[in-house]
């Protein structure tokens, strides 16, 4: 292999290899999906507040959620007529804290989000907290203490680490026939502050996180508790009320590293009650929002105005229609009118469907000839007849779309969107054929141009086809990584294979 088709070759791999890797690092890394009827499940979650004030200031904060593995925060809104708001970022966690100088009675407030089922995230690995700052120490008598000893002693000769030794524990407190040092312990203690105080009792570093179960149409429903238990450089996570292993998928963590869920300085009788609706959205659209929000996608072209937008997703379907025209010109072998005047011929199709397409361009085209014949005969000179046609076909583009609209023809209306130059070389092109090879060949060229322009405007008109051109700038160099290579094709051409049939032996 010479080194120049070495490096050609090397050339098309980095192109096809560059675009899908961006098309892959858009799917994969930033959710963009890959079809465009592709459905998100987006959770509409409502935290309701309720507590009597006491008469006086009052400053009420709760733990915020934030995105995590398998779930995006989509949007947030806190709600607190008459209270003063702002939401507070630490290294661990967030909260929104509410205040008011003066408040009596009851009062109200509200946190919405949107959330977005999000397979595509994957939270970071949590650190572990400080020992001695885990969890806060419970009171605990003799005969408790006692108790705890002997379950934690029992605990320990049977497991080799902190993973066996929480499985231990919580064995010992699931039974459904509990001893009796379990019993007492379940009457004063519940589920999880039992759990995480024997898990302080065995030196393992866990703490109480919480959750609230997604489930459509709920309404006041409360956060659950769950420990992590801290082993082997990440976070297990338990149920201590059924002892099961793992966090649910449709569990949204809340909160997750707060000490607290909700805290009112100058109120009593607080509750947090949730309301839960699911519904399907777009996934595009609600990725591209999260994008936008986060700011992870700066070069995005959805960020142009609606304008440029709209030019561009119609630039990036000629690629489409150029490996189109190459595959059925290089490797089929049809004969067209131009080289790219079907792919024009596509473009306007898009804007005039392609039966309406088809007609106008008949309509033009035949006419133009006429007119070009009368030209031809009076024998003026080049320029002047490539501009006298350009005219021409000004005019009968204005001339048919009147008679469309007074016809009631409203799909044939669209003649402008025809390329009038190229329209007007090709009656030009199509006559000088019709002088030197007939009316066969420009037959034969026409229905060629039509037939390409056709597959071409199938192709660039297919819902993915076209997500994918404006959604992956990567789906470009991998157009062009075909193109080129088809462009070193020197076989037989599959029309010319006809003219060698005799060679198989087939009558």
């Amino acid at each position: 292999m010479s080194s120049s088709r070495l490096v050609f070759l090397l050339i098309v791999l980095s192109l096809f290899i560059g675009g899908m890797a961006q098309i892959l690092h858009r799917h994969f890394t930033l959710g963009v999906p890959l079809i465009p009827s592709e459905q998100r499940q987006v959770w509409f979650i409502d935290a309701n507040i309720d507590f009597d004030a006491i008469k006086g200031s009052v400053v009420a904060s709760l733990a915020l959620p934030e995105t995590q593995t398998g779930y995006t925060l989509l949007r947030e809104d806190l709600i607190s007529p008459g209270f003063g708001v702002s939401v507070i970022s630490t290294q661990n966690h967030r909260r929104a804290e509410w205040t008011i100088a003066e408040a009596r009675g009851p009062q109200k407030l509200y946190y919405k989000i949107q959330v977005a089922a999000d397979n595509h995230i994957v939270s970071p690995p949590a650190p572990p907290p400080p020992q001695d700052a885990a969890n806060p120490p419970l009171f605990i008598d003799d005969a408790l203490q006692q108790a705890i000893d002997q379950i934690v002693l029992e605990a320990t000769k049977k497991s080799a680490g902190p993973l066996s030794f929480t499985r231990q524990i919580i064995k010992f407190l699931t039974r459904d026939s509990p001893e009796q040092n379990v019993e007492l312990l379940r009457a004063s203690f519940d589920s999880g502050d039992l759990l995480i105080t024997f898990l302080t009792q065995g030196n393992i570093i866990s703490r109480r996180v919480y959750g609230l179960e997604l489930e459509d149409g709920r309404r006041r429903q409360r956060l659950k508790d769950y420990v992590e238990v801290y082993a082997d450089e990440k976070w297990y996570f338990f149920d201590p009320r059924t002892g099961e292993e793992g966090k649910p998928e449709n569990l949204l963590l809340w909160g997750q590293g707060a000490t607290s869920i909700l805290d009112v300085t100058g109120g009593r009788n607080s509750k947090l009650t949730f309301s839960i609706l699911r519904q399907e959205q777009n996934a595009l659209r609600s990725v591209l929002t999260q994008l936008d929000d986060l700011g992870q996608d700066r070069f995005s072209i959805y960020r142009l105005p609606l304008e440029d937008q709209a030019l561009l997703k119609g630039m990036f379907l000629i690629p489409i229609g150029a490996i189109v025209i190459v595959f059925l010109r290089v490797i089929v072998g049809i004969r067209t009118s131009g080289t790219f005047m079907p792919v024009l011929l596509a473009v306007a199709f898009i804007q005039t469907e392609l039966a309406p397409g088809l007609i106008s361009f008949v309509l033009i085209v035949g006419t133009g000839l006429f007119v070009r014949s009368y030209l031809s005969r009076i024998n003026l000179l080049l320029v002047p007849r490539i501009s006298a046609t350009i005219i021409v076909v000004i005019g009968l583009t204005i001339l048919f779309t009147l008679l469309s609209q007074q016809m009631g023809f409203e799909n044939i209306q669209n003649f402008a969107f025809f390329p009038l130059i190229i329209m007007s070389w090709t009656i030009e092109r199509m006559s000088i054929l019709w002088e030197e090879e007939g009316p066969k060949e420009v037959l034969i060229q026409s229905l060629g141009s039509l037939a390409a322009a056709s597959l071409a405007y199938t192709l660039m008109a297919t819902p993915i086809v076209r997500h994918l051109s404006f959604n992956f700038l990567g789906f470009q160099p991998i157009l062009l990584s075909f193109i080129l290579l088809m462009g070193q094709y020197t076989g037989y051409r599959l029309t010319e294979l006809r003219r060698f049939r005799f060679l198989t032996g087939d009558k």
